[in-house]
């Protein structure tokens, strides 16, 4: 049962975020009693990595059959409170994951696994290491069912449009050049461009200046006959100087975003050093994570996952990094964390936010304060107890 302690609004208005200290595994299952089944759009989870260590506010310390068993039930319970649309992004360490990602292929259907993204935590390396110095997280980001699933493309930005010159004055406007080969393999692994026989993607073509071409040795062409004669006609495909044949890509046609990858640096989406002074700008004397995420890693999941107004769920809120981001990005949230920094962290930071705090992402979003949050405590009910 949830218990309201307190709320902070900048208005005198109802606020539709709330923060819940508690044990996320009794918090999840009162949520799915209380009608929150299927509407939470975005869940964003950093839980314990399981490292055999002890930080300050909690233990890491599992046999990993126990860790195992513990992260499959509060995934059972959080594939339940997602939508039909909804995705989850896993933040974790190398030292589960992989026997993470087979369990959760077990919950959430191996037709419903993402990607598995690699962030960059740290701009060095550890020079004290005895093998290999570990400088990257992974990211698993699963579909409650993929086909309902739409991942956002990424804005684009000065430097990428940049690449694009219209050294020709084509009316379309500014292009830049793309390969017009693949890799030509054998029928077994093959791709011959990924369908069709080899004489679908292995022909000549005529050059303006009456040179007939075949595609490099061990090369073939991205397009059938048919369709690379459609691309001359019309201009898409273009000799360079020293007359190799390229495609035309506009900028016009990509004007809706960049496709992510799945590496990202960390130079762009911050380290957990980053994380850090980002709290400690907020807490002068604050006991900080060992590993908080940079706020700007967690916009980028939001932005992918979903839009203003979505419902985003945190049941390992931690420092409250994702519900402040989510705050800052008009989403809704539940943020879940059951230290006691659950309000002396959690709550004093959304506060800020709520303030107008100009940290982190805030410039970049335009966030300028607002809104509100409810904190809860879960106590246990007589039925339960």
């Amino acid at each position: 049962m949830l218990v309201e302690k307190t709320r902070i609004c900048s208005k005198e208005e109802d606020p539709v975020n709330l923060l819940i200290k508690g044990d996320n595994l009794k918090v999840l299952q009162d949520l799915l009693d209380m009608g929150w089944e299927e509407r939470v759009d975005c869940v964003v989870i950093d839980p314990p990595y399981n490292t055999k260590m002890t930080f300050e506010h909690y233990s890491d310390k599992m046999v990993s059959s126990e860790w195992l068993e513990f992260m499959r039930e509060r995934l059972l319970l959080l594939r339940k409170l997602m939508a039909k649309t909804g995705t989850l992004w896993v933040i974790i360490g190398d030292h589960e994951c992989h026997y993470l990602k087979v369990m959760m292929d077990e919950v959430f259907g191996r037709n419903n696994f993402i990607a598995d993204c690699v962030w960059k935590r740290m701009a060095g390396v550890h020079n004290h290491t005895k093998y290999i110095s570990k400088t990257t997280d992974h990211i698993l980001v699963y579909a409650k069912t993929k086909a309902n699933v739409r991942i956002r493309n990424l804005e684009r930005t000065e430097k990428m449009d940049a690449q694009y010159k219209n050294p020709d004055n084509d009316p379309r406007g500014p292009w830049k050049p793309d390969a017009i080969t693949a890799a030509l393999m054998g029928s077994q692994g093959d791709s011959y461009h990924s369908k069709g026989g080899k004489s679908d993607f292995v022909y000549e073509i005529i050059a303006p200046n009456g040179e007939k071409m075949l595609p490099p040795p061990g090369r073939c062409w991205r397009y059938t006959k048919s369709r690379m004669m459609e691309m001359m006609k019309s201009g898409r495909v273009t000799f360079t100087k020293n007359g190799k044949p390229v495609s035309k890509t506009f900028l016009s046609e990509v004007r809706d975003g960049k496709v992510a990858t799945t590496i990202w640096s960390s130079e762009e989406f911050g380290t957990n050093a980053k994380a850090k002074q980002e709290i400690l700008d907020l807490f002068e004397d604050a006991s900080v994570f060992q590993t908080p995420k940079p706020e700007r890693l967690i916009e980028r999941i939001l932005t992918m996952a979903g839009k203003k107004g979505d419902v985003v769920l945190d049941c390992f809120a931690g420092s409250g990094t994702t519900l402040a981001v989510a705050h800052k990005m008009q989403r809704a949230y539940i943020g879940v964390e059951m230290g006691d920094h659950c309000q002396t962290l959690c709550l004093e930071r959304l506060r800020k936010v709520i303030a107008g705090e100009q940290g982190g992402v805030s410039k970049d979003v335009g966030w300028k304060g607002g809104g509100g949050v409810k904190y809860f405590h879960h106590v246990s009910s007589p039925e339960r107890s």
